[in-house]
């Protein structure tokens, strides 16, 4: 597909202009690994929890170049240590995982403390990686 046809697909499914079938809040969460791969989200003693992300223009700008990143989602402050290290990120909506990337290693979270506040993370969703 060409780079301006996957922008329009992005704009369809993300932000303000997007199709009335899109979700209007996607959840981002965090994995220990692809799930397809054993990865499993992350527990929630030490307060992990998914992030709610209105799916709103603010949250997902214009796409370009065929993908689409978001402004920076936080998991706020934790209440203990979390279980294990987050090297995943995933979009879903109604338990549905529409997409998925590695952290990059800048990027990976992990939570050793109580009151440690957590990285926040931009995803960059490629259309030409989306589970469609």
């Amino acid at each position: 597909m060409d780079v301006g046809a996957a922008n329009i697909c992005l704009r369809c499914v993300f932000g303000d202009d997007r199709a009335a079938i899109a979700p209007a809040t996607w959840e981002v969460a965090l994995f220990t690994n692809f799930p397809e791969l054993g990865g499993v989200e992350l527990d929630p003693v030490g307060g992990y929890a998914a992030a709610s992300v209105a799916n709103t223009t603010a949250n997902w700008p214009t796409p370009t170049l065929g993908a689409i990143t978001s402004a920076p989602i936080s998991f706020g402050t934790s209440t203990g240590e979390w279980s294990d290290v987050a090297t995943v990120a995933v979009i879903r909506a109604g338990g549905f995982i529409y997409y998925g990337r590695p952290l990059m290693a800048d990027e990976e979270i992990d939570v050793t403390v109580a009151g440690q506040v957590v990285d926040q993370v931009r995803v960059i969703v490629d259309w030409n990686q989306v589970v469609i």
